[in-house]
């Protein structure tokens, strides 16, 4: 009874900031981590980690099948059941134990196959140990408790750690296998920590072969949503780097890192509160379900319309600041991808929070699918004509057909809802936001002065102007009272 207490005391406002909090620290640790490597360990040794991690990657890919994805929707509805969630655990580790087996095979196979991969073996087996340390650390456990302040701070702690045993020990070019084993701690210790802060919540262990299969087809069915998903993100630059020249791949790469950044930190919102509507669906409370759906729609369209909007407006500063003027030329892609993510995001939320975690998968898969044929086919048309805004412009239209056919498949379910008021103060908002960032650009062209100010005025304006309209998301949370501690939604 305790756990349940402590469960239902868990504030998602707060998994929600720790959940975007812990996306930040993704993204700033490589800005400070990845010019000093590349720099230290010159293109070759950098090249050669690169390279090894981007190998090691697809064998990791095969190891994790679609498993957290499945744990966290089941594991959420049958948590406050100890002994039933022992049982799944040991489930679902004993998998993914045969899926990391498995992909050992593989890997050392291919190692001692090729002969460049068996030259570069002392690097990549050093690499692969993080495969196995990931399927023992178990970290869908934590999610489906909502441990985000452990997540965040185990993160945070052991990447500025490992920061710092890269400036200390990485000094030169033979440095690479040091930095190899830097990498690896900031892998190995946090799931190290993770067997012992897990045991608080579950006792693992393994089980026979019978009792995984009923688990088997939907992990498998998500494991090719996996697939799907990885090469629809990954055409974009392949057929590019077919038809174009590399320097076209540069600039599409740096655009494209740009816009996923943007997105990882708008979904980790959706991330935050997907255990909690497991939770609900598995206890069929679907009163609870439908309202916090509907609040964190709103609460997500409150959000994603300045950030999809202020990366339009402020592309071209925004690519020189990050990579360079040598970049500027990918501003109108980045324009077109800002639009897309106004199409991909709420089709996250939807396929996340209502497909996957009502047992739809095929349906998930269905629409990926759709969506990835969509993208390949029309790149290569598009590409050999307009280059990157060509591939940009296929991005948004395999994100609209994805939108639509996701909307089609919940169309019998009661999808969210955004309230009339909601919609107007977030249009009038972002439009009166957009007015007062291109004041901005154009009394002042330095792009970082410019960047600044029209960041700080066109949130704050935003923000004003929201509260101007009275909008719902906005004085709740003035007020504190979304997702409130305890069975209220709210805060």
């Amino acid at each position: 009874m305790k756990l349940v207490n402590i469960m239902r005391n868990k504030s998602l406002h707060t998994n929600i900031l720790l959940n975007i909090v812990k996306q930040i620290c993704i993204l700033i640790f490589p800005l400070v981590t990845v010019p000093y490597a590349s720099r230290t360990l010159l293109q070759d040794k950098y090249g050669m980690i690169s390279f090894g991690s981007s190998i090691v990657s697809y064998f990791s890919l095969i190891a994790s099948l679609g498993i957290s994805t499945y744990a966290v929707r089941e594991g959420c509805a049958i948590r406050e059941n100890k002994k039933k969630f022992n049982d799944f655990a040991s489930q679902i580790f004993t998998i993914n134990m045969l899926s990391t087996f498995i992909a050992y095979i593989l890997f050392f196979v291919t190692v001692l196959w090729n002969v460049k991969l068996f030259n570069m073996r002392s690097l990549l087996f050093i690499q692969g140990l993080s495969i196995l340390f990931t399927t023992i650390g178990t970290d869908w456990v934590n999610t489906v408790y909502e441990e985000f302040l452990y997540i965040t701070l185990r993160f945070a702690i052991f990447q500025c750690i490992a920061m710092v045993l890269m400036l200390v020990f990485v000094k030169k070019p033979e440095d690479y296998l040091i930095y190899a084993y830097i990498n690896l701690f900031a892998t190995v210790g946090p799931n190290i920590l993770n067997v012992l802060y897990c045991k608080k919540f579950v006792h693992i262990k393994l089980v026979k072969i019978r009792e995984i299969k009923e688990h088997i087809t939907p992990i498998l069915l998500l494991f090719a949503n996996t697939i799907a998903t990885t090469i629809y993100i990954n055409s974009d630059i392949t057929i590019l780097g077919f038809i174009q020249d590399n320097s076209a791949v540069g600039i599409y790469s740096l655009v494209g890192k740009i816009y996923t950044m943007a997105k990882q930190l708008v979904s980790a919102f959706i991330v935050a509160i997907t255990p909690r509507l497991a939770s609900y669906i598995g206890n069929k409370d679907f009163k609870m379900y439908a309202e916090l759906l509907n609040i964190s729609f709103e609460y997500l369209i409150t959000l994603l319309v300045p950030i999809a909007l202020g990366i339009a407006i402020l592309s071209r500063k925004l690519i020189i600041i990050v990579g360079g003027e040598a970049y500027a030329k990918g501003s109108t892609a980045l324009v077109i991808l800002s639009i897309a993510m106004l199409f991909a995001i709420p089709a996250f939320f939807l396929s996340s929070s209502m497909l996957i975690l009502m047992k739809r998968e095929r349906q998930f898969l269905y629409i990926t699918i759709t969506g990835a044929v969509v993208n390949i086919s029309v790149n290569f048309f598009a590409i050999p004509g307009y280059s990157y805004n060509g591939a940009a412009f296929t991005t948004l239209l395999a994100e609209t057909v994805v939108l639509f056919m996701t909307l089609i498949f919940t169309k019998a379910t009661a999808r969210p809802k955004c309230s009339r008021r909601s919609i107007i103060s977030v249009t009038i908002a972002g439009f009166t936001m957009g007015i007062c960032c291109q004041i901005v650009l154009y009394w002042n062209e330095n792009p970082y002065g410019s960047f600044l100010t029209a960041v700080c005025i066109g949130v704050s304006v935003y923000i004003v102007i929201l509260w101007l309209f009275k909008n719902r998301v906005l004085l709740d949370l003035m007020e504190r009272k979304i997702f409130k501690k305890g069975n209220s939604i709210d805060v």
